[in-house]
């Protein structure tokens, strides 16, 4: 099955059927620390918006290293790389604060993801270890993601270290489905899937009677539940910088 890390490895040309006698140099990202106003983000990359102003806190609970200062021009290019792009690290940023909300935002960030044993090579399992770290330190943490190419969009919202919504779709699959549909994902007319197994939301999907979200959704839901990263440029919001963090490899989160 297709998972989005290979889509992407396929889209840059890296992938794995691919025999390649001399591979080119990886590519390396300058961080710029001068402080700059926000730059949208939200297609083709996954965050985490978490309820809170306190960018080192984050930092903290994410427990991935001290991490490099980055204004968001440079910040959301690193977040756009990873290994399998043909980049050196895996990297995601770690926003400045907007209206009482930091982000987290990798293009290689793990995602929700339950319908297969092997829970797309581990992906499940890390994103697991993620949002318990964020759920244990602050009241709300949400996630987003969405990814054209499979068809892939995700939410996902935990408050006081509960889970009370997760949806994923991707490649013709509910990934996972948790919770009871929220009053804002029903104004937005995504997919009602209560109380059904992965199995039957996803035949659900595609018997007619709803319709499959596209790749606007997570944008439209997050600008509902908190912030919505692809209008940052119209907030006036002040320069300010973040931090890049390295991501370790899928099976190194303990």
């Amino acid at each position: 099955m297709t998972n989005i890390k290979t889509l992407i490895g396929n889209l840059f040309g890296f992938s794995s059927k691919k025999a390649v006698n001399l591979p080119a140099p990886a590519k390396s990202l300058e961080l710029n620390t001068h402080p700059d106003v926000p730059e949208d983000f939200g297609l083709k990359i996954n965050w985490f918006a978490v309820n809170t102003s306190d960018v080192g806190a984050v930092l903290k609970a994410l427990n991935l290293g001290a991490g490099q200062i980055a204004n968001w021009s440079s910040g959301v290019r690193s977040a756009y790389s990873s290994r399998i792009g043909g980049y050196e690290k895996d990297l995601a940023f770690i926003t400045p604060p907007v209206n009482g909300w930091v982000m987290v935002a990798g293009a290689s960030l793990p995602y929700p993801v339950m319908h297969t044993a092997d829970r797309h090579d581990g992906i499940g399992s890390a994103f697991d270890i993620l949002y318990a770290r964020l759920g244990a330190c602050f009241s709300d943490v949400q996630f987003f993601g969405s990814y054209r190419g499979v068809g892939f969009v995700a939410w996902a919202r935990m408050q006081t270290g509960e889970i009370s919504r997760m949806f994923a779709f991707g490649d013709g699959d509910v990934y996972a489905n948790i919770g009871t549909q929220t009053a804002e994902e029903v104004a937005l007319g995504l997919p009602e899937l209560n109380s059904l197994s992965l199995e039957e939301a996803t035949a659900k999907m595609f018997n007619g009677e709803t319709s499959l979200p596209d790749e606007e959704a997570p944008l439209l839901l997050a600008e509902r539940w908190s912030i919505n990263p692809g209008k940052l440029t119209a907030m006036a919001l002040p320069s300010a910088c973040g931090i890049v963090v390295e991501l370790p490899n899928t099976n190194a989160y303990r």
